[in-house]
């Protein structure tokens, strides 16, 4: 079974990337979107990860079988 992890916020997603960036390019995106109340209720739930912020790990199957609804995306330099 692969999860995928995400933030619960904007501001606790944008705290992950500059704590625990990834390569050498500075910049990225949070992508917010909704999931359906039935995936979220089997999510993996976990608070202040990392003493960053609360995430929440998805099976990936359970991912690909929704169409999430993109409701903002916004793009951030690591300084």
């Amino acid at each position: 079974m692969e999860s995928k992890w995400f933030a619960n916020s904007y501001d606790d997603a944008v705290a992950f990337e500059h704590r625990l960036g990834y390569g050498i390019d500075t910049k990225f995106y949070v992508v917010g979107f909704e999931i359906d109340d039935e995936i979220l209720s089997g999510a993996y739930k976990v608070k202040n990860l990392d003493a960053i912020g609360d995430v929440l790990a998805i099976d990936a199957g359970q991912l690909n079988n929704s169409i999430p609804t993109v409701t903002s995306i916004n793009s951030q330099r690591v300084k």
